[in-house]
């Protein structure tokens, strides 16, 4: 299981969560994390 996490006003925010089943994370993983944390420092 990988998490994605950072920190906001010094509160710890899960960004996304999945089960890895290859070496390699897939780009739409990535991606979803990466809008997510636009959306939580935009805010």
């Amino acid at each position: 299981m990988v998490f994605y996490c950072t920190v906001v006003d010094r509160r710890v925010v899960f960004l996304h969560q999945f089960v890895k089943k290859t070496d390699k994370t897939s780009s739409r993983e990535l991606n979803v994390t990466r809008r997510r944390m636009k959306e939580v420092k935009h805010d």
